[in-house]
């Protein structure tokens, strides 16, 4: 029986994920593409054996290498895993379509509507949508290395090959009414911007009457925002939880997560934003489920105008438990809830700072594909012996991927995989995960866990894949990653500020060696700060990165120092040259002595006291500067004055976001 390997790529991944306004609009475009994977591992479990990914896997990345060995012709296999996919994904959209339009409360048909030539025109986006590339090239145990590196070159090429569709997917009618196909023609999707509108909510009434002659079907949910227009991926993606229970904190609510985790008497505070029970939007019933249906943004905004309001309920008129709209109570509204809102964020302010900032970490495995083609691992005796050993690798790799990633979910959504842990710090929420597919990872963290959350993945990539594949394989190196993070501000767009840290994890993986960090800071005003730091500094193993950098975060929030040296510090560095030469480095030295020596303010401790902490910080801030230096020989780090010094903002940034410092 001859046998077949096959490679399968579902995407486009960042057309399809990143294309979002809200967090549950992302985190169902990702569990979308995991699904399918997934159903396609189920189905044909009898017929491949999957070498990647991991089938127990909970997030299943976008790609799957299998190999084949049944009697059918692998090419009618491949157009059967092909058809079954755009199935799937054809199922969950009418799903969710047939859902909505059997809802008479909350969507308005236009005039004349014909539902066959609808539906005809939501299939078309729908299979329009999704790229499905797979090759199959014979296969043979002995000469496995030569077989997956052939199968990868032959998928990129694939995928590289775009198929163009004739878009004549839309219809209207003519004086006579007879209907014509004119293609994707009209007011487009305010999320993608791509294909038509065929759902909407009107919040102007000369849109709303080009939307009705464009057979768009009216929308009075809350999930459609007043104004929104979605095509029919984007609804998909906007309704793929309805009726589950399941749903996201905006990015306003990771902001002040820490809030309120820290917040006391956190549950009588939510039952007093009740109310009269009557507002949907304000209906709680424990502390995280409360997280879930209570959208805790609405306590970072400063004016409690009657908009505002109908912006956090999806609608100014009232809702009942399903979240459709019922008649106004005006005498319910405005004064009682701005009330209580007001008494809840003077209670939380007590207990932590709220801030509009939060943070986006995405992270990538570095140099993968090597390590995938065996390069990373000691040479077996012999060709066969070569090719047996680098799939076992393959196997071995992607099972310890995948408990990963299912540990690292749990890390930053609560219950970490973490020795001497509390029970509290166990349950602890300190963020959302997007997806965890392996040594991919996009999420959200709130600024006051950011440097813990970084550090505590590092060291579980280490324990639960690095560690294991060094004592089962002879390798050459250890297996890293390089993250990139953006701090953006939670009205900051959704998909720019994913963009922003995928951007600042491509500059770190420049880093010579990779295995390394970049932050992105950005200000609502416009103002960037960028840092670029490697994870270790292999050529002084005195102190780690992250323990300096946590030095200076612990020394900043303490008060011991103002955080205005890290200002003075710029002033005085611009003027500086740029120089890489030991006396360049001697002059800044001692001019960051100088300047944390002057920003000690702690006057009640002892004069051994303050040289102490100051020794302490000094030293912190010259370890940095050194691998700052050291680095910046022959990497991307090409300016370490200004490094350091953004460094140091963000770090000052990072806790004034938190604590109130000076």
């Amino acid at each position: 029986m001859n046998k077949q390997i096959i490679a399968l790529s579902v995407g486009p991944v960042q057309g399809f994920i990143s294309q979002a306004r809200k967090t549950q609009d992302l985190n169902a475009g990702s569990e979308i593409l995991s699904t399918l994977v997934k159903s396609v591992c189920e189905k044909f479990r009898g017929q491949m054996e999957l070498v990647f990914p991991d089938e127990n896997s909970d997030s299943m990345p976008n790609r799957l290498i299998a190999i084949y060995s049944e009697e059918k012709s692998v090419a009618e296999f491949g157009e059967e895993l092909e058809s079954f996919i755009q199935k799937q994904f054809l199922n969950m959209a009418m799903e969710a379509k047939n859902y909505f339009l059997n809802d008479s409360v909350n969507s308005i048909v236009p005039r004349d509507f014909d539902k066959t030539i609808f539906n005809k025109s939501f299939e078309q986006q729908i299979k329009r949508m999704l790229e499905i590339s797979w090759i199959a090239i014979p296969f043979k145990e002995e000469i496995y290395k030569e077989n997956y590196l052939e199968s990868e070159r032959l998928l990129g090429a694939t995928k590289n090959t775009k198929m163009f569709h004739q878009y004549a997917n839309y219809y209207f009618e003519d004086k006579n009414f007879q209907s014509h196909e004119f293609g994707e023609r009209g007011i487009k999707c305010s999320i993608c911007g791509e294909r038509n509108t065929l759902f909407y909510k009107e919040k102007n009434r000369h849109i709303g009457e080009k939307l009705e002659k464009q057979k768009a079907i009216q929308s009075k949910h809350t999930l459609i925002r007043k104004g929104e227009g979605l095509c029919a991926v984007c609804f998909t993606k906007r309704y793929y939880y309805w009726g589950k229970d399941k749903s996201f904190l905006s990015t306003g609510g990771i902001a002040i997560l820490n809030a309120l985790n820290k917040m006391k008497g956190y549950q009588e505070g939510l039952i007093q934003l009740k109310g009269s029970g009557s507002d949907f939007y304000l209906s709680i019933d424990e502390p995280k489920k409360g997280l879930q249906k209570f959208d805790p943004a609405i306590l970072l905004e400063k004016s409690l105008k009657e908009e505002i309001l109908e912006e956090y309920r999806w609608g100014s008129e009232r809702r009942d438990t399903e979240g459709r709209e019922s008649v106004k109570k005006e005498e319910d509204l405005s004064e009682g809830t701005r009330n209580s809102i007001e008494s809840f964020r003077k209670k939380m302010e007590s207990q932590r700072k709220l801030s509009p900032y939060y943070s986006v970490i995405a992270f990538d495995g570095d140099s993968m594909g090597e390590w995938l083609a065996g390069e990373h691992l000691e040479p077996a005796e012999n060709q066969e012996n070569t090719s047996k050993q680098l799939k076992e690798f393959h196997k071995e790799l992607t099972e310890k991927l995948s408990q990963f990633a299912q540990k690292a979910r749990k890390l930053v959504e609560g219950t970490p995989e973490k020795e001497g842990a509390s029970n509290e710090e166990k349950n602890i929420m300190r963020g959302s995960v997007v997806y965890a597919g392996g040594e991919d990872f996009l999420g959200f963290i709130n600024n006051e866990y950011l440097l813990d959350v970084l550090k505590e993945l590092k060291e579980l990539f280490n324990k639960e894949v690095n560690q294991p594949i060094k004592k089962q394989f002879e390798t050459k190196k250890d297996l890293t990653f390089t993250a990139g993070v953006a701090i953006v501000h939670n009205k900051y767009l959704l998909s720019r500020a994913i963009k922003d840290a995928l951007e600042m994890e491509k500059k770190a993986k420049e880093i010579d060696g990779k295995n390394a960090v970049g932050i992105a800071y950005l200000k609502r005003s416009g103002e960037k700060r960028e840092v670029l730091i490697p994870w270790e500094d292999k050529e002084n193993n005195s102190t780690s990165i992250s323990e300096a950098l946590e030095t200076v975060m612990q020394a900043i929030k303490s008060g011991d120092f103002s955080s205005s040296f890290a200002y003075r510090l710029e002033g005085v560095l611009r003027i500086l040259p740029e120089e890489k030469n030991e006396i360049q480095k001697k002059i800044t030295s001692l001019e960051i002595k100088r300047l944390v020596e002057r920003a000690f303010n702690a006057e009640k401790d002892s004069l051994r006291e303050k040289e102490k902490k100051v020794d302490i910080l000094y030293n912190a801030i010259l370890e940095l500067q050194e691998i700052l230096y050291r680095k910046d020989r022959n990497s991307v780090i090409r300016r370490p004055n200004e490094s350091l010094v953004n460094i140091l903002m963000v770090l000052k940034t990072l806790v004034k976001d938190v604590h109130n410092v000076n």
